[in-house]
C-alpha cells in the first residue's frame, strides 16, 4: 500500500530501542509518520477518523507563527473520561464508573500521575494525556476567589476526557503523525510491541483509504429566525454595568475589569459545519472542537493562558482591540491608532505586569521576561495587542500551584485579579460557564497547552450560546465598550447566520 513501503523507516522507536526504554519507562509513544497529502486537512482527517465517537477533539492551529501555530491535534474513542459537576467528580475507566467528591484539581491530577512518563526527544510535543476544559467556574477551587452563580448551562466545571493514542499534524513540515503509547508490561513486552504496531497500522489504513470528506458537509438550516439571536443584557443595561465598574475604579477598588454578556439562539444543525464556517471567517492559533456526548465546544481563540514544556512555561495575553477597516487605509489608520492609544498601551501593560507576577509565584527568581512587547495581531474582525511572557519553572511545581497561579486569565478578569472577579460575579448577570474558562492538553509526561476560551460557541440541549466581554478602565466610553462586544461577537454571528444562507453581513452599527 502507499507509503507503507518506507514505513520502518518512518517508524519510532524501532523494536530495538523500544525495549531499551521499556526498562525504565512504564509507558512508551510509538510514531509513525508519513506525508500530509496534498488532499488531506485536518478537519477531513478528524472527521475521518474520529467524529463519529461520542468523544472527540480537534486542537486546531494551521499555519501561522511556528511559536503557536505548528501542530494540531486530532482523537477520539478515549480510555478515560473526567468531569467534574455539582461539586461531584465522575470518572468512567473501562466501563467502570465512580466518583469522588474530593478536591477536583487533585482528583484530576491523580489520574495524570497514574500514567506518569517522561519526555522523550524524538516527539517534542503533546503524545497522550487529557484533552478538554476548565469552565471559569472553576476559580472557586482556586486561592480566594467567590463561588460562581449557578450554572445556566449545565456545563460541568472541568470536562477531559483521556487518550493513549492520537494523530498530530506538523503545519510546517507538512507531515502526519500517528502516536499509540504503549503500556510497557514486563512480562508481555514483545507482545505490546506488536499489538502496538498492528494499532498504528490500522489507523494508518483508515488515513489513506478514506475519502476526505471535510470540506463537503451537507448544510443544514441552523437558525430559525435572524431576529433569534437573543442578548441576556441590553444595551442600557450594559452601559449601567459599565458605570458600576468606573466607579469601582475611581474609588480605588481596582484598575482594570472585563465584563461580559451573553447570546443565545436555537440551533438545529450540524456542529462541525459550524466550526468550519468559523474557522474559514476567523482562523484562529488556538481554535478546537470538542466533542463531549450532546455537548459541543466550537472554538475560535486568539489567546494562549499558559504553556508548559519542561520547565519552561510562557503565557500570551492579548489586551486591545480595535475593529479592521472597510477599506486598506482605514484598516491601516485604525490599527495605527491602538498601538498609539494611551488607554490601551496603559491597560495592556498593566495587564502584562499582572501575568509577570502571576508566573513569578511559579518560577524560579529572576527567570520571568517579556519576549515579546504589544505586537499588533490580525484577524478576520479585529485588531488585537499581545505580548508574550515566559520563565523557567520551579522544581515539582504541581497541577494545582499552576492553575492557582495563572488561572484565569487577567485579561479576561481585571487587575487585580481577585476583586475583579468579585465585581464580576456582582455585576454580571449569569455564570460564565466554559466562557473564559481554558481548554486544552495536559500531558502524561507533564506538557500542558491552555488557551482562553473566547470567540467560542457552547451548544447543548438545541442551544447554542456565545459571550463577549470588553475591558473597562477609567476613561472607558460605556456605549463604545458595548460596541465592542458587537465587534467581537461578529465573527461567530456571522458563522451562525451562513449555516442558514443569510447575507454575510452583520447588522450591527460601530462607533468606527
Amino acid at each position: 500500500m502507499k507509503h507503507l513501503k518506507n514505513f520502518a523507516a518512518n517508524l519510532y522507536p524501532d523494536k530495538k530501542n523500544f525495549f531499551f526504554l521499556a526498562e525504565n519507562h512504564p509507558f512508551v509513544p510509538i510514531v509513525a509518520e508519513l506525508p500530509l497529502e496534498k488532499n488531506k486537512s485536518s478537519i477531513g482527517i478528524f472527521i475521518d477518523l474520529f467524529y463519529r465517537y461520542k468523544h472527540s477533539f480537534l486542537l486546531d492551529s494551521g499555519k501561522g507563527q511556528k511559536n503557536i501555530s505548528r501542530y494540531s491535534f486530532l482523537g477520539g474513542n478515549p480510555f478515560l473520561t473526567f468531569n467534574y459537576h455539582n461539586h461531584v467528580a465522575t470518572i468512567c475507566k473501562n466501563g467502570q464508573t465512580t466518583s469522588d467528591r474530593s478536591d477536583p484539581i487533585k482528583s484530576l491530577s491523580k489520574i495524570l500521575e497514574e500514567y506518569k512518563t517522561s519526555y522523550f526527544s524524538y516527539i517534542p510535543h503533546f503524545f497522550g494525556g487529557g484533552v478538554g476544559y476548565f469552565s471559569y467556574n472553576m476559580v472557586c477551587y482556586l486561592d480566594a476567589f467567590p463561588s460562581p452563580k449557578n450554572d445556566d448551562f449545565l456545563f460541568p466545571d472541568i470536562n477531559f476526557i483521556f487518550l493513549d493514542d492520537l494523530v498530530v499534524i506538523d503545519h510546517f513540515e507538512n507531515k502526519v503523525k500517528f502516536i499509540c503509547l504503549a503500556n510497557t508490561n514486563k512480562n508481555r513486552i514483545d507482545q505490546i510491541y506488536t499489538n502496538s504496531i498492528r494499532q498504528l497500522l490500522d489507523r494508518i489504513n483508515q488515513y489513506l483509504l478514506l475519502p476526505c470528506k471535510g470540506e463537503n458537509l451537507s448544510f443544514r438550516k441552523t437558525i430559525k429566525d435572524k431576529k433569534s439571536f437573543k442578548s441576556n443584557v441590553n444595551k442600557q443595561e450594559f452601559e449601567d454595568m459599565v458605570r458600576q465598574a468606573k466607579k469601582y475604579i475611581k474609588d480605588g477598588d481596582i484598575y482594570q475589569v472585563n465584563l461580559s454578556r451573553q447570546f443565545k439562539v436555537e440551533f438545529e444543525g450540524n456542529p462541525m459545519t459550524l466550526f468550519q464556517y468559523l474557522r474559514q471567517i476567523n482562523p484562529s492559533p488556538f481554535s478546537a472542537f470538542l466533542k463531549f456526548d450532546d455537548t459541543f465546544i466550537i472554538c475560535s481563540s486568539p489567546e494562549r493562558l499558559v504553556k508548559v514544556y519542561k520547565n519552561s512555561i510562557e503565557t500570551r495575553p492579548i489586551a486591545g482591540t480595535r475593529p479592521r477597516g472597510k477599506t486598506i487605509s482605514q484598516d491601516k489608520l485604525l490599527s495605527h491608532e491602538l498601538l498609539l492609544n494611551k488607554k490601551e498601551k496603559a491597560e495592556h501593560l498593566m495587564l502584562v505586569d499582572l501575568e509577570r507576577n502571576d508566573l513569578g509565584r511559579i518560577c524560579e527568581y529572576g527567570t520571568v521576561e517579556v519576549d515579546e512587547l504589544m505586537n499588533l495581531e490580525k484577524y478576520s474582525h479585529v485588531w488585537h495587542i499581545v505580548s508574550n511572557i515566559s520563565g523557567r519553572l520551579k522544581n515539582n511545581i504541581k497541577l494545582k500551584e499552576l492553575l492557582t497561579a495563572c488561572f484565569p486569565g487577567g485579561t479576561i478578569t481585571g487587575c487585580p485579579k481577585i476583586r475583579s472577579a468579585e465585581i464580576i460575579h456582582e455585576l454580571e448577570h449569569i455564570s460564565r460557564g466554559p466562557y473564559t474558562g481554558s481548554l486544552g492538553y495536559i500531558g502524561f509526561s507533564g506538557e500542558v497547552d491552555l488557551n482562553i476560551i473566547i470567540r467560542t460557541i457552547l451548544i447543548k440541549n438545541d442551544t447554542a450560546f456565545l459571550q463577549v466581554g470588553a475591558g473597562i478602565v477609567a476613561d472607558s466610553d460605556p456605549e463604545q465598550e458595548f460596541y465592542e462586544t458587537y465587534k467581537k461577537a461578529e465573527a461567530m454571528l456571522i458563522a451562525l447566520q451562513c449555516i442558514k444562507n443569510i447575507p454575510v453581513k452583520t447588522t450591527f452599527k460601530t462607533k468606527h
